[in-house]
């Protein structure tokens, strides 16, 4: 458990399932930018008092979630606002730019989920299974 930056009352909570495995650069890259604007969003705009992180690493697909208790209404300001920020709609860009899909659920007063789902790359999976 930890406090995020810049958050007096915001705790954060990490989980991770599954065996790590490396995904292409690019790949990752793109799943951080969006975990970075996912939490960036729940810290300027929720005003939630909890933030999960989720990593999931299945045998087909590498899940990520994050979630807050916020007051929620977020599928009504999809683009981003400022510079250096996409939203939610440049968000599934980038889910989009790695074969990836990005679901979003959020209702007033319920906080939101944001979950991308990528595909774990056979050539990843080979590259570290040859260094083994």
């Amino acid at each position: 458990m930890a406090e995020a930056a810049g958050s007096e009352r915001l705790t954060a909570r990490f989980s991770l399932f599954g065996a790590y495995r490396p995904l292409p650069a690019d790949t990752e890259g793109e799943m951080i930018r969006v975990v970075q604007e996912a939490i960036q969003n729940v810290k300027k705009h929720a005003d939630a008092g909890q933030l999960w992180v989720q990593v999931e690493y299945g045998p087909e697909r590498v899940a990520l979630e994050v979630r807050d208790d916020g007051r929620g209404g977020a599928l009504e300001h999809p683009t981003g606002t400022s510079a250096g920020h996409f939203g939610l709609t440049g968000m599934k860009e980038r889910a989009e730019a790695i074969g990836g899909t990005l679901e979003v659920s959020s209702a007033r007063g319920e906080g939101t989920a944001i979950r991308l789902s990528v595909p774990a790359r056979r050539e990843a999976r080979e590259q570290s299974e040859a260094k083994e």
